[in-house]
């Protein structure tokens, strides 16, 4: 069992291609996807299994010195690419400022994380 780390792609006016070419693979072995979150990152999921698949984000804050109970899984049709983020930092969010999120292991699935970037106002979009 693995951990597949995933860099962010910056969207932009000009697009991002989500296309299964352009995405990761999962390898049989992935059990989790982690990227570094600062909050403006979601994840693109494009499963080209037999069945929906359910990926699960590992909440890390803790209240009142309580562990966070798991989040409900969030299903990823199947022949559908879907959307999921974004993830609150201070929620989600572990020592090193990485995000995780469970999936089953040897499913046939494709990853990106796509981040926004911000353009300051009167700055020219280059």
């Amino acid at each position: 069992m693995t951990i597949k780390v995933v860099n962010p792609v910056s969207l932009s006016r000009l697009g991002v291609d989500v296309t299964q070419a352009a995405l990761s693979a999962m390898a049989a072995t992935d059990t989790a996807v982690k990227f570094a979150n600062t909050g403006i990152q979601a994840l693109v999921f494009l499963n080209t299994s037999g069945g929906s698949i359910n990926v699960t984000p590992q909440l890390q804050r803790t209240v009142e010195s309580q562990a966070p109970t798991a989040l409900a899984a969030l299903v990823v049709p199947t022949g559908k690419t879907w959307l999921i983020g974004p993830f609150n930092p201070a929620d989600f969010n572990d020592a090193a400022g990485n995000c995780s999120v469970l999936i089953p292991g040897a499913v046939t699935l494709f990853v990106a994380v796509v981040q926004l970037i911000a353009i300051p106002p009167g700055q020219p979009y280059t």
